[in-house]
């Protein structure tokens, strides 16, 4: 008999949200390849069904975390001697947080160390006793009330020892084609948490794409959502090789994310043999001091160059921005929005800008910042309060006046209230966000006009060049 293993992903309906997780199509596929016949696993969209399952695997950000604590705290009512194992960032961020509701913590990436959990609970029954789990490497468990985490587990190398990720036939079509960033801005976790980076070969990469034509031959754009796809350049410069060698670029427009400093010429010009349309990279700020202490390595006439550059190759631009940073000013958010809206008025950049507030997340640097300077307690934290801080285009809240007010009932944290109190920069992200939107309207006009100078004729028609525009452009900003 099979032994049955659940995967449930924690999520807060408010927040951001992107696409359903490669997570789970990388542990099934990776269990199915090298587990045999005696393992099943499933995407569980619904924690009553639980009970039909012998282990359940949880995924959660630290944001999700009291989510994923909820869930497991029911299951463990209902089904007591059910096995709950937890995955993802915050976990491995922090593994001393591990909730008694949770068995066994998944340090980093979770193929092997899963692959291993289930073998065992196949050969002894699904338990915690820790003369099974001790021995395994990458987890962490329950011992006489104390929290034990055994030997790390060596990263998976090479990456193109992986089967590609189960996908099912509704899930949205998109990969990842490495693991990890080698740049540390101070913001992000995926340093944290992968280690080094490790890449698919290009030829890896091919295929994964082929075979995802090949199930999917209606798709025209495929989202490749590295944390930095270009970062290692001769295995791009393959990559758009192969793509050009299969005809692949004729059949699918791939869009992926950028770096200012690694935009240039070369560049650009495979970005055009590719059919790439539109790109995005992180400006985060229109200030100096602020970008210097991101750790962005880049300044701001560096991002203007960059955005000079990718639109005279006439790429539509988008840019991501962070307000809130510690010790930032007024005027240093009067100056990213005055960088933002000058772009936008030079038909620079799109207009659908996410500009985000700087959030507390472990495994970062403005983590490690927020717990010394007192602003976090890790001991006492209510790990919801980490979330809302992604733009509210970005988010389920409608306008950025209910997506602040979702802020203030959560009580988000905030960083920067010594230098820019919260509330003043709650009134200064709502002006600019008005003009920006104003902005917007008035390029889907524009969109209208074109249609219209194209021959579109008659009042249903017209609103409905309206609509397909405004949507274009939040599309577009979704993909940065």
């Amino acid at each position: 008999m099979k032994l049955r293993i659940a995967f449930l992903h924690a999520v807060n309906e408010m927040d951001v949200q992107w696409y359903k997780p490669l997570s789970f199509g990388y542990l099934k596929a990776y269990l199915e390849k090298y587990g045999g016949n005696d393992f099943e696993m499933e995407y569980l969209e619904d924690p009553e069904k639980a009970e039909n399952y012998d282990i359940i695997g949880i995924s959660a950000t630290s944001q999700c975390y009291d989510i994923a604590i909820g869930l497991a705290g029911r299951i463990k009512k209902a089904c007591p001697s059910k096995v709950i194992i937890l995955g993802g960032h915050h976990i491995s961020a922090l593994p001393g947080t591990l909730a008694k509701e949770i068995d066994i913590g998944v340090v980093g990436e979770g193929e092997a160390t899963l692959l291993e959990l289930a073998r065992a609970f196949r050969r002894h029954g699904p338990n915690c006793d820790p003369g099974i789990l001790k021995d395994i490497h990458g987890i962490i468990y329950h011992d006489s009330g104390k929290i034990v985490a055994t030997v790390p587990r060596a990263p998976l190398q090479p990456l193109d020892s992986l089967p590609f990720p189960f996908r099912g036939q509704d899930d949205p079509v998109y990969l990842l084609s490495s693991r990890g960033c080698p740049f540390q801005c101070v913001f992000c976790s995926s340093r944290a948490f992968w280690g080094n980076t490790r890449f698919f070969s290009a030829e890896y990469v091919i295929s994964e794409i082929e075979e995802l034509l090949e199930r999917n031959p209606a798709v025209r754009e495929l989202a490749i959502w590295d944390d930095l796809f270009i970062a290692h350049k001769e295995r791009f410069r393959r990559f758009c090789s192969l793509m050009l060698e299969k005809g692949l670029h004729e059949k699918v427009r791939v869009n992926f994310s950028l770096r200012a400093d690694l935009v240039d010429v070369e560049l650009c010009d495979l970005l055009r043999k590719l059919g790439v349309k539109q790109v995005g990279f992180g400006a985060e700020s229109g200030s100096d001091r602020v970008l210097a202490l991101l750790n962005k390595q880049t300044s701001v006439e560096r991002n203007q160059r960059t955005i000079d550059l990718l639109r005279s190759y006439g790429f539509t631009v988008n840019c991501s921005f962070i307000v809130g940073s510690p010790t930032e000013t007024e005027d240093e958010v009067r100056s990213t929005y005055e960088f933002i809206l000058q772009n936008i008025m030079a038909d620079k950049i799109d207009p659908a800008i996410p500009v985000n507030i700087m959030m507390a997340i472990p495994g970062t640097g403005i983590w490690e910042y927020a717990v010394g300077k007192g602003l976090v307690d890790p001991a006492s934290i209510e790990w919801g309060r980490l979330s809302l801080f992604a733009s509210y285009r970005h988010s389920n809240s409608g306008s950025f006046r209910q997506w602040v007010e979702l802020r203030r009932q959560n009580r988000s944290i905030y960083l920067a209230e010594d230098t820019l109190p919260q509330e003043r920069l709650y009134e200064l992200m709502e002006y600019y966000e008005n003009l920006i939107s104003r902005l917007e309207r008035l390029s889907a006009l524009e969109a209208e006009n074109a249609v219209l100078k194209a021959g579109v004729r008659g009042k249903g028609l017209l609103m409905k060049s309206f609509g397909i525009a405004k949507d274009l452009a939040r599309k577009l900003a979704g993909r940065n």
